[in-house]
């Protein structure tokens, strides 16, 4: 039987921080709004919970649709999906 073993950086994922509540989704537009609000830019965000600051960026612009991997990781963590 084999066992999976977590790496840090997947530990890190499943507490990355949400914006705001996470008992809906938000729009793209909401989750600018709250990074404006919350005096963060999206880079910030991103460096702080561990995403690749351009990865963010595509998820917040619509050039990525975010259905698996870390870009689907992004828009879960941003309260988007």
């Amino acid at each position: 039987m084999l066992q999976r073993s977590y790496s840090a950086e997947a530990k890190q994922r499943t507490s990355t921080k949400q914006l705001g509540a996470h008992s809906q989704l938000k729009t793209v537009a909401e989750v600018w709004a709250l990074l404006r609000e919350q005096g963060i830019s999206a880079r910030g965000w991103a460096v702080e919970n561990g995403f690749e600051p351009t990865l963010v960026y595509s998820v917040l612009s619509g050039t990525r649709k975010c259905l698996r991997g870390k870009s689907h990781e992004v828009a879960k963590a941003l309260g988007i999906k």
